[in-house]
C-alpha cells in the first residue's frame, strides 16, 4: 500500500461515479439486519435485476476506465512494457491478498496464535476484491500488450463464448442443459476446480438455503465470483477501457464524446434485451446479456456524470461521491475492517441497539435497517473526507 499526492487535476466525474458506487456497495452490504431489507437493496434471487445488481459491474467498468487513463499516460511518458506489466501484476496481487485478509479478518488472532490448526479450507478464495484483482490483471495486461482492435475481438469472444457455454453445454451426467442456481455448467466447473468456501451455501445470510433446495433439488453450494464467470466480467472491464479511450481521444470535443458515450450505452441496453432471449440477464452468473445491460447503464451514467460535473460544474452535488471516489478501494476495505465493531450478535450488537431504538420511536424494521446502513456509510465517509482534505490517495 502506498500513499501519494496527486500530481495533476483529476477528472471529477470519474471520481464521483466511482465514489457513489462504493458508497452504494457499503449501503447494500451492511444493513442493520438481513432479516429486514427493502427489495431494491437486495440482489435478485436469480434471473433479472434490482438496482443493487448494477453496483458491482459499475465498479468493474470504472476499473477499465481507470486502466485506460493511468496506463495511456504512462505509455506516452515513456514507460516500458516490462515496467507496466510488473506494475499490473504487483497491484493485482496486492488487491487479491487484501481480499483474502478481509475474509479472515476476525480470525486473524486465531491464525496467529495457532496457524497449524486453522481450517484454511474455509477461506473464500473468490470475492469482490478478488474479482477486481483478476479483471485488473487481465485487462491491464491486454492494454499493455495488445491493440484496441485485438481487445475488442477478445471482448466479443468472451461474451459469445460464455453465452455458448451456458446455453449449449450440459452438466456432465445430465442430458439437457440446465440453468438453475447451483446446477449449471458454470457452477459445475467451480465445484471441480475452485477450492475453499463457496458464498452460496447453508450459512449464507441473505437466503434460506433449505427453502432454495426445496425449489432446486439438484442445487449444490456455488459462488457468484467463480472461475468461468470471471471471463464475462473481464469483458465488462474491457468495455470500460473502450470508454476510457474514447474520453482520452484528442480529435473530438468533450460534448461529442459525451454524446457518443451516451448513445453507445443506449445501444448496449437495447442489445441486452435481445441477448436476454438467448441467455437471461443474471448477475450471479454474470451472463453476457447482463454485461451488455450493466455496461450500457454504466456508459449512460458516466456520460451524465461528465455532463453535469465536468461540463456544467455541479461539483457540490457530487461532493460525497468525489470524496469516496478518491480512495474508493481503501474505503471499501475500511468498511470491512470496521464491520465487526458496528455489527454484533442478534441481541447485543450496536446495530440492534440502534434499530430497536428507531423501531420504538415509530419507524418500520426495514426503515431502521436502512437507516443504520446509511449511518455506517457516514462513518466511513469521515476517514474518506480526511484523506480528501489532505489530498492523499491510498493505492492498494
Amino acid at each position: 500500500m502506498e500513499t501519494t499526492k496527486p500530481k495533476s487535476e483529476r477528472l471529477l466525474s470519474l471520481d464521483a461515479y466511482r465514489g457513489f458506487t462504493i458508497a452504494c456497495m457499503i449501503l447494500v452490504n451492511c444493513p442493520g439486519t438481513w432479516n429486514h431489507v427493502y427489495g431494491p437493496l437486495l440482489h435478485v434471487e436469480w434471473n433479472g435485476l434490482t438496482p443493487t445488481d448494477l453496483i458491482f459491474p459499475s465498479f468493474i467498468f470504472m476499473v477499465g476506465v481507470s486502466i485506460a487513463f493511468a496506463f495511456k499516460k504512462r505509455i506516452e511518458g515513456g514507460a516500458s512494457k516490462a515496467q507496466l506489466r510488473n506494475k499490473v501484476i504487483f497491484r493485482a496481487l496486492k488487491i487479491y491478498l487484501v481480499g483474502l485478509i478481509l475474509w479472515v479478518w476476525t480470525d486473524i488472532p486465531t491464525i496467529l496464535s495457532n496457524p497449524l490448526k486453522y481450517d484454511y479450507g474455509d477461506i473464500r478464495f473468490t470475492g469482490v476484491l478478488q474479482r477486481i484483482a483478476a479483471v485488473f490483471l487481465i485487462c491491464g495486461l491486454l492494454f499493455v500488450y495488445t491493440r484496441l482492435r485485438t481487445q475488442v475481438i477478445i471482448c466479443i469472444l468472451f461474451l459469445v463464448g460464455y453465452t455458448a457455454a451456458v446455453t449449449l453445454i450440459p452438466v456432465p451426467g445430465q442430458k439437457e442443459v440446465v440453468f438453475e442456481p447451483g446446477n449449471n455448467i458454470v457452477c459445475w466447473v467451480d465445484s471441480k476446480l475452485l477450492p475453499g468456501h463457496f458464498w452460496w451455501g447453508p450459512d449464507n445470510h441473505e437466503r434460506n438455503w433449505e427453502e432454495w433446495q426445496s425449489r432446486y433439488p439438484n442445487m449444490q453450494p456455488w459462488d457468484p465470483e467463480g472461475i468461468l464467470s470471471t471471463f464475462p466480467a473481464i469483458a465488462s472491464g474491457l468495455i470500460g477501457i473502450f470508454a476510457g479511450m474514447l474520453l482520452l481521444s484528442k480529435n473530438r470535443s468533450q460534448e461529442r464524446k459525451v454524446i457518443i458515450l451516451f448513445f453507445a450505452g443506449a445501444l448496449m441496453l437495447g442489445a441486452s434485451y435481445f441477448w436476454d432471449i438467448v441467455s437471461p440477464i443474471n448477475k450471479s452468473m454474470w451472463t453476457s446479456s447482463y454485461v451488455m445491460f450493466s455496461s450500457g447503464f454504466a456508459c449512460t451514467v458516466l456520460a451524465a456524470s461528465i455532463y453535469f460535473v465536468d461540463m456544467l460544474g455541479f461539483k457540490k452535488c457530487a461532493y460525497i461521491g468525489i470524496v469516496f471516489g478518491c480512495n474508493a478501494i481503501a474505503i471499501y476495505c475500511l468498511a470491512d475492517i470496521l464491520g465487526p465493531f458496528f455489527y454484533g450478535g442478534p441481541e447485543n450488537g450496536l446495530n440492534h441497539t440502534v434499530m430497536n431504538w428507531l423501531i420504538a420511536h415509530g419507524t418500520s424494521a426495514k426503515f431502521a435497517s436502512m437507516a443504520y446502513a446509511l449511518m455506517f456509510v457516514g462513518v466511513n465517509f469521515i476517514p474518506a473526507w480526511i484523506l480528501y482534505k489532505l489530498k492523499i490517495y491510498i493505492r492498494l
